[in-house]
């Protein structure tokens, strides 16, 4: 493929990407306010559900047998999990859409460098 047709493919790439991941972000970001309505709950109820790994004897105890790179693999795990739930997740579709965007541009402007001459990998 011909550089320049390689580059053209690719900002033709980055701008679908963009378009589709933008587009999806929205289309969830309203939806994303009705979720806990659906469930019978309010918004404000949300802040008062319990969850029992969160008490402190379920810390303990994960700090005792794992150490304190559980707990801290726990709270990382359940950050990462609540960023896709409800608008954040539109926001986080949105972003990595612009970044995978970005990245194609970036490609597309940087082709890898020429090899040396001789260097046809023959020998």
């Amino acid at each position: 493929m011909q550089p320049r047709a390689r580059v053209a493919w690719m900002r033709y790439a980055a701008a679908i990407v963009l378009v589709a991941g933008l587009s999806s972000s929205w289309l969830l970001y309203p939806a994303a306010d009705n979720a806990l309505n659906d469930e019978g709950g309010s918004d404000s109820a949300a802040a008062y559900r319990f969850d029992p790994a969160d008490s402190k004897q379920a810390l303990r105890n994960m700090e005792l047998y794992g150490g304190q790179a559980n707990v801290l693999a726990y709270e990382l795990r359940t950050w990462v999990a609540g960023l896709w739930q409800g608008k954040s997740a539109a926001l986080m579709v949105a972003g990595l859409s612009i970044l995978v965007a970005l990245g194609l541009l970036y490609s597309a402007t940087h082709p890898p460098p020429a090899p040396p001459p001789g260097a046809g990998g023959r020998d």
